[in-house]
């Protein structure tokens, strides 16, 4: 009886799970990110299951589904306490957060982690102080990973456009894709990350791709000539072919260049005259549209025709512009950089290395000094502008009178040494009203103390 009856118990008891199930279930709570949320509890299960599929007992089965069901609770457990770090946590994972910005995640995964054994443990209160920064650290991963998502690809276009010199052959261009980019990552920044912030984000990745071509269209035609010139002259091309596309409605790509907006403008014209054949009661409206668009074609072609001239006519400038080539090889970067602004040379300086507070030119400085005058010497009869500028601390009225003191040494020491009388020579102090960094960091600071030395060719 005592054996029939065990035997009746054993049959009625509830049958454990078999171990291809109890690995099914492991690996659903491991997709649902087990090793993070209860990590000391997700090993224990995932012993248990180990154990489970070697000994194939009754006893290791019903252990394992328990600590499986253990899991699932202490799961649960991190989800209740700490759901909005959890939600951004995943929009992070989302915008693959773990790959284009892995470092900000794996501090945000470590401190879950760290908090969530503190809850595994019962201490709850040292798991929430632990976690009262989970919020921040995920937010800041899914802001940088949006970062590279939306404005990635940009910044590639730009660091190559960059290394290709767009600064000097299509500084314009260059500078609004640089622009656009920027106002971008500051909607970023302030969580802002909706449709406008995409819209911002293509109109980035446009004007970078604009660049781009007018880079390699000017490299390729000009071969050193006045780069900035010419890209004025195709932009001015551009907006008037965008004025004439705006009466229909259409928006024009110039990414890649005049072609494929002249080729729009001729697929609206064949439009036109295949509305106007169609609609004979509009007809008159039709073809008005039709002749002043193919005029707009002829126009534009002829436009193209004088580019070409163009590039023949800027060749004399070649010589000029090896000049100032060879004018920027002069300094080191950590002494400054030679800009060009239309015809002028501006000598960015950086490395000067007044004192603080103090006017008094250096001994130290005058290697970088002999440079400026062999610079200034290359372009003889330029007037000379040398403007003094500090950084954004401080009081802004001492700042003016020590930019201007220090504008007034540099001037006084060209007039000594090379050879430029006084009505060649002006100095002005600018203050901290024009930075050319941030003033939020040492090392833009630095960047904003220097002196511009303008040398005005002459037009």
């Amino acid at each position: 009886m005592c054996l029939l009856a065990w035997t009746l118990l054993a049959a009625l008891r509830p049958a454990a799970a078999d171990q291809a199930s109890l690995r099914r279930s492991l690996q659903t709570l491991e997709a649902e990110d087990a090793a993070v949320l209860a990590p000391a509890t997700h090993e224990k299960a995932k012993q248990a299951v180990v154990a489970a599929e070697s000994q194939k007992s009754t006893a290791s089965l019903e252990t394992a589904e328990k600590r499986l069901g253990e899991l699932e609770e202490a799961m649960q457990r991190a989800r209740n306490l700490w759901p909005k770090p959890l939600e951004r946590r995943q929009q992070a994972k989302e915008a693959r957060a773990d790959s284009v910005a892995p470092t900000s995640w794996q501090t945000a995964e470590n401190v879950l982690m760290a908090a969530a054994r503190k809850l595994e443990a019962g201490r709850r209160d040292a798991a929430e102080r632990q976690a009262t920064s989970l919020l921040g650290l995920y937010d800041q991963t899914y802001r940088e990973a949006m970062s590279v998502g939306l404005v990635g690809r940009t910044r590639q276009l730009l660091v190559a456009a960059e290394k290709g010199k767009a600064g000097e052959y299509a500084p314009r261009s260059y500078v609004r894709a640089l622009d656009a980019v920027e106002r971008t990552e500051k909607q970023i920044a302030a969580g802002e990350i909706g449709e406008a912030t995409r819209a911002e984000a293509d109109l980035a990745r446009r004007e970078a791709e604009h660049a781009t071509w007018l880079l390699e269209t000017i490299r390729e035609s000009c071969e050193g000539d006045n780069r900035a010139r010419m890209e004025a002259l195709v932009l001015d091309w551009e907006t008037q072919a965008q004025r004439d596309l705006e009466p229909f409605g259409l928006q024009g790509d110039f990414s890649r260049g005049l072609g494929p907006v002249l080729q729009q403008l001729q697929v609206e014209g064949d439009r036109v005259v295949r509305e106007r054949n169609r609609l004979r009661i509009d007809l008159a409206r039709r073809t008005d549209q039709a002749d002043s668009l193919q005029r707009v074609i002829t126009e534009l072609k002829d436009h193209v025709r004088d580019f070409e001239g163009m590039v023949a006519e800027l060749k004399p400038y070649r010589e000029e512009a090896n000049t100032v080539t060879a004018v920027r090889d002069m300094f080191t970067q950590s002494e400054g950089k030679v800009l060009v602004d239309d015809r002028d040379v501006v000598l960015r300086l950086h490395g000067l290395g007044f004192p603080s507070g103090s006017a008094k030119l250096p001994a130290e400085s005058e290697p970088l000094l002999q440079k400026i005058v062999e610079a200034v010497r290359a372009f003889p009869g330029a007037r000379l502008v040398v403007e003094g500028h500090t950084d954004g601390k401080g009081n802004a009225d001492k700042n003016q009178r020590l930019s201007t003191e220090r504008a007034n040494a540099v001037r006084d020491w060209l007039l000594q040494h090379a050879a430029v009388t006084e009505s060649r020579v002006t100095a002005v102090g600018r203050g901290s009203t024009q930075p050319v960094a941030s003033n939020d960091s040492e090392d833009g600071r630095a960047l904003n103390r220097r002196i511009d030395v303008i040398i005005a060719r002459t037009h």
